[in-house]
């Protein structure tokens, strides 16, 4: 694992200084980044024999599912994808999984198993945080992030519609709500509210089916 990970970043340092990646080619890269994390961690997750381990690269591809969320700007979407998944369903099948084993207790947290690659990571997630903090010469602290995602971001759609007499604010504030939390939500119950309110009596249906299915507790038996 360590020789194959070395020998993944010594190509990809060599394939930056001879592709010498421009400001048009960083959107592609970045795809192209996020969707191979993605497929492999996806392999690993179903491959993996220890149930725990999969559910951590099921983290992983949640990660990178977002990353590519942030490319199409839909920033809203990778914020709540992370809190749902990564955040809660992820944490509560870790806790299922620990407390269904029976084999005891293990030395899994006495002995460090990689500690190379995991000094490796400590220091890679040093430089992002520092990269985001810390000030930069043309635009300072967190604007130079920002101005960054929109740089990278696809711009807003727009179709064509015949001259109307209608103020020209109407496609300012479409275009400056795409991808945010209004659109989403002006989206979701406005265009799409049959469909929204169809899924929620789905889910109301299957929770009364589940609660009437359920066996029932007899007196003396659990």
């Amino acid at each position: 694992w360590l020789a194959g990970l070395l020998g993944l970043a010594a190509l990809g340092i060599v394939g930056g200084m001879l592709l010498k990646p421009t400001d048009e080619m960083l959107p592609d890269v970045l795809f192209y980044l996020f969707a191979g994390v993605a497929v492999v961690a996806a392999v690993l997750m179903i491959t993996h024999r220890n149930p725990a381990y999969s559910a951590l690269w099921f983290a992983v591809v949640t990660l990178a599912v977002c990353g590519l969320f942030l490319l199409q700007s839909a920033p809203f979407l990778a914020s709540a994808t992370v809190i749902v998944y990564a955040g809660a369903i992820i944490v509560t099948f870790l806790f299922v999984l620990m407390l269904a084993q029976q084999a005891g207790a293990t030395n899994a947290d006495q002995n460090s198993r990689q500690p190379v690659i995991a000094v490796g990571t400590g220091f890679v997630l040093l430089g992002a945080l520092l990269f985001v903090l810390l000030p930069s010469k043309e635009q300072p602290g967190m604007a130079a992030m920002h101005s960054g995602f929109v740089s990278l971001a696809p711009e807003a759609p727009r179709i064509e519609s015949p001259p109307s007499t209608k103020p020209q604010s109407t496609s300012t504030t479409t275009t400056a709500t795409f991808g945010t939390m209004r659109g989403l939500g002006r989206s979701l119950f406005g265009d799409y509210l049959f469909a929204v309110e169809l899924a929620g009596t789905l889910l109301l249906i299957a929770s009364i089916g589940a609660i009437v299915i359920a066996p029932k507790r007899s007196s003396g038996k659990l």
